[in-house]
């Protein structure tokens, strides 16, 4: 989510448009509410317990949200500073790795 996030905003600074925040984030709600039910599904299926599915939702859901968080500001901060924003696709990507 964080990569696709990078490339929205690179994309909306390089052609001069206003960076839609809010929009990324409604993107990350309809990722998650999917990603929700797929999860819980799996879980169902595989016979995991309720805690286990709870926490395991819970982490990608927070994954989801910082990863479009960053993904979101990262560019724009460098864009801010004066640095090409275009280097924040690979700071994101091993950013979300660790």
């Amino acid at each position: 989510a964080g990569g696709q996030s990078v490339v929205l905003v690179v994309r909306s600074l390089a052609l001069g448009r206003e960076v839609d925040f809010s929009g990324q984030l409604q993107t990350a709600c309809g990722l998650v509410a999917v990603l929700t039910v797929v999860t819980f599904g799996r879980a169902w299926v595989q016979g995991v317990d309720a805690v286990t599915t709870l926490a395991i939702g819970c982490s990608m859901s927070a994954i989801v949200f910082i990863s479009v968080i960053i993904g979101t500001l990262l560019p724009l901060s460098l864009f801010k500073l004066g640095i090409d924003p275009a280097h924040s696709s690979a700071a994101i990507q091993v950013l979300m790795d660790i």
